[in-house]
């Protein structure tokens, strides 16, 4: 997740983020660490309140030539992607 990317981004104090969560400092650290993941009702709130569509909450909106899409090949012969590396 790009969380804490984007609550940098956005300038915000993680305790104030926990706050208007309704959510432990504790658990928004989990988050940022990947240790939990936020439930849908959670990323929904999660983007609502950061103002970025939920998509942008797991990779990049932007072009970045440091990262690698990943893809996964489904069972019908299509690809999937399943996120990025940095290279």
């Amino acid at each position: 997740m790009r969380l804490k990317e984007i609550i940098n981004e956005r300038g915000l104090v993680g305790e104030d983020v926990a706050k208007a969560l309704e959510i432990t400092t504790t658990t928004l650290s989990n988050f940022n660490q990947g240790n939990t993941f936020p439930k849908g009702e959670m990323l929904l709130k999660i983007a609502e309140y950061l103002d970025v569509d939920i998509r942008e909450l797991f990779y990049p909106t932007k072009s970045d030539d440091s990262l690698q899409e990943l893809f996964v090949k489904d069972a019908d012969g299509s690809f999937k992607s399943i996120g990025y590396l940095k290279k």
